[in-house]
């Protein structure tokens, strides 16, 4: 399955990153970022943690299964605290009936 990780993102930080590793190598990656969470069996093992509305990212894994995608986050003092929820799901016939692998649910606090 893919595995989602990130920094922890702050106020100001031109440079948060959102990375997924284990995906299948040269695929479609998509990341998903969403203020509301739920959790969604879709069968097959794979579940969907973000909700409508979503705010999708494109990406392409390289030959290792990873990829990345840059989210800046703004200096905006009224997102601290916020949270947002990120999954990545990457292209793969030998994923869901969807031909998808999920990546587990990723909360992301914005800090100072």
């Amino acid at each position: 399955l893919p595995v989602l990780t990130s920094d922890v993102p702050h106020l100001g930080n031109r440079a948060f990153f959102l990375e997924v590793f284990a995906g299948r190598p040269h695929a479609a990656c998509l990341f998903g970022l969403s203020a509301t969470m739920q959790s969604l069996s879709l069968g097959r093992g794979c579940t969907l943690y973000l909700q409508d509305p979503i705010v999708p990212l494109w990406a392409a894994t390289n030959a290792l299964g990873v990829a990345g995608v840059r989210v800046p986050v703004p200096i905006e003092s009224s997102l601290r605290g916020i949270a947002l929820y990120a999954q990545a799901f990457v292209v793969d016939p030998l994923g869901s009936a969807l031909g998808l692998a999920f990546s587990a649910g990723r909360t992301l606090r914005i800090g100072d």
